[in-house]
């Protein structure tokens, strides 16, 4: 079989992933969907971030596969999540992906890779903030938000017992070398 063409465009809300095919029979097509890996013959694509949803359109030359983004408004600086060379020796083929045990067996491997790459060091501070409050019980939820936003981004507890009795607002302070303004640019105490 020949090479597969495909390209992708994206907006705030969705990408589509165009395969180019000559002669193309829809019922002859295998094409599948699941979680963030579009399967479109023997090509194997596992997207760059999460989906919500997708839809499929068969044309006579190729297949648009639009998919919605989780994660709107982020750009996606390239269509496929970089991939350990281990791991695309063990992804299976297309056809043995289309059974439902294989589906979960993949789900379960994707799940914990994004695991692992949460529970890694390496993570910027607006995604450590999401997966604390991801995680976190209402009171937790409650306490980070009231915390974060009276101290002008300068406290963060989990503590809600705390956060209820406390004022941050009249406790900001200045990190070190900076001077404390209100938005209008004044001084403050």
């Amino acid at each position: 079989m020949d090479e597969i063409k495909y390209n992708y465009y994206q907006s705030n809300t969705f990408v589509v992933v165009t395969f180019w095919v000559k002669d193309l029979v829809a019922e002859n097509t295998l094409i599948q969907v699941k979680d963030n890996v579009i399967i479109f013959q023997t090509k194997v694509i596992v997207l760059y971030d999460d989906i919500i949803d997708h839809e499929i359109s068969f044309f006579p030359k190729k297949v648009d596969v639009k998919v919605y983004k989780k994660n709107i408004g982020f750009f996606w600086p390239k269509l496929e999540k970089e991939q350990d060379i281990s791991l695309n020796k063990g992804l299976p083929s297309a056809y043995a992906m289309s059974t439902p045990d294989k589906w979960q067996k993949i789900e379960n491997k994707i799940k914990e890779e994004e695991l692992q790459e949460k529970s890694s060091p390496n993570l910027d501070i607006n995604e450590f903030f999401k997966f604390m409050y991801k995680d976190a019980d209402e009171d937790a939820r409650r306490a980070m938000i009231k915390s974060f936003q009276t101290s002008g981004g300068t406290v963060l507890t989990t503590n809600w017992e705390e956060a209820a009795k406390k004022n941050y607002e009249k406790e900001i302070t200045a990190p070190k070398g900076m001077v404390r303004k209100d938005w209008e640019g004044n001084v403050l105490g």
